[in-house]
């Protein structure tokens, strides 16, 4: 029988990727990918290969929003409860994402005119700072596989982590999106679970 992966952030470009490598074995493995939104994702998890049964909508922001994470009173990560059942292995994709400040490409610009080089400036959406999807986001993710059984857990980090003066967490308006990262995995190492931690750069 095949294993049921859950891989969360499906819809990012590397969920998307792991999502595509697991149904390059469908006699191994069953995937089923997390998104913010069906409607918004459909087409590209259908391009994918994946059915429409196992896109699973489920808004991380809301979820982490909600009691600050607590999986037990938590009625926007019902879905995600539901579909970690049954699954061999949870497969942590989510990322807080800076988005760019507009105005400071003016300064950029600028700069290029007068031969400086000027960095654009970054901020966060509203309830997805680091703090809250990749700390609380993916605390809430390693909860629910624990309380749903799951065997494995295999959480997509990043490098830099126990570097508090790294560049990127200087991004977004103090986001410390990597010292928020390194939480989630101390938190991760310590919970009983098996665990994964990968740390992609370059």
């Amino acid at each position: 029988m095949a294993k049921k992966i859950v891989v969360t952030g499906a819809g990012g470009r590397t969920g998307g990727l792991i999502i595509k490598k697991l149904l390059e074995e469908p006699n191994k493995y069953r995937a089923v990918g997390t998104v913010r939104s069906k409607t918004a994702s459909s087409k590209a998890m259908a391009a994918l290969g994946l059915s429409d049964a196992d896109v699973v909508a489920f808004d991380l922001a809301a979820a982490a929003a909600a009691a600050d994470g607590d999986i037990s009173s938590n009625t926007a990560a019902a879905e995600l409860a539901s579909a970690l059942q049954g699954a061999e292995a949870l497969i942590i994709c989510t990322s807080g994402v800076p988005q760019i400040k507009y105005s400071s490409l003016i300064g950029v610009i600028a700069g290029k005119l007068v031969g400086r080089k000027n960095m654009p400036s970054f901020t966060w959406k509203k309830g997805e700072r680091p703090e809250e999807i990749d700390w609380l986001g993916q605390k809430l993710q390693i909860d629910a596989a624990k309380a749903a059984g799951v065997k494995q857990v295999i959480l997509i980090s990043s490098m830099g982590g126990t570097d508090p003066s790294h560049f990127l967490n200087t991004m977004g308006d103090q986001g410390n999106i990597l010292q928020w990262k390194r939480k989630a995995e101390q938190y991760l190492i310590s919970s009983g679970l098996s665990y994964t931690i990968i740390h992609p750069g370059g």
